[in-house]
């Protein structure tokens, strides 16, 4: 969009709602997901989707996106239970699919830190889970619990500033503050 002439200068059709996107790193770039389940790569400054913008597919719908810069990879949440990271530098349709992280149910939200130095990753997921994960070893997560504090559905997820814990909302309009474990956490 330009704010001087009020035009629209770029426009990225799916075939299905979009739930999330994410501007990678130089922001020219934009990636996102949705109901049709592919992970796409956008070309801002061209305007037009980048060739062969599908870097992958899940299962189900895709409801969070997020990039890490620190290791150039886009993350996606999904309904069918799983995370997964992709090179956001591989060419179009060469299977740019890096990790899947099993989630422990359907993934809402996410979010991304490197402020410990660790890329970390943390989901909100159904039914009260929450699930926070150091990219260099997705196959432990940091943090895997069912947040006792909130009683109805997680819909956002926050890291502290200093990532030493994140913020978890719920529908039910309350915020449950979640120290990780093994961090220095503020009294």
């Amino acid at each position: 969009y330009n704010e001087d002439g009020s035009e629209v200068k770029a426009c990225f059709n799916h075939t299905g709602a979009v739930l999330d996107a994410a501007f990678g790193a130089d922001g020219t770039t934009v990636f996102s997901g949705g109901l049709e389940r592919l992970v796409r790569r956008w070309d801002v400054a061209a305007g037009e989707a980048a060739a062969g913008d599908a870097l992958g597919e899940h299962s189900k719908a895709i409801k969070a996106v997020e990039y890490m810069p620190s290791l150039g990879v886009v993350a996606t949440g999904s309904w069918d239970s799983t995370v997964a990271t992709w090179d956001a530098r591989a060419a179009p349709g060469s299977g740019a699919r890096a990790s899947t992280i099993s989630a422990p149910e359907r993934v809402y939200s996410m979010h991304t830190s490197s402020a410990t130095g660790a890329p970390l990753l943390a989901a909100a997921c159904a039914k009260q889970q929450l699930a926070v994960w150091d990219l260099r070893n997705p196959e432990k997560p940091l943090l895997a619990t069912q947040v006792s504090a909130l009683k109805h559905m997680l819909r956002c997820v926050a890291f502290w500033a200093d990532g030493a814990g994140v913020a978890v909302g719920s529908i039910e309009g309350r915020v449950a503050m979640e120290p990780l474990p093994g961090r220095d956490t503020p009294e």
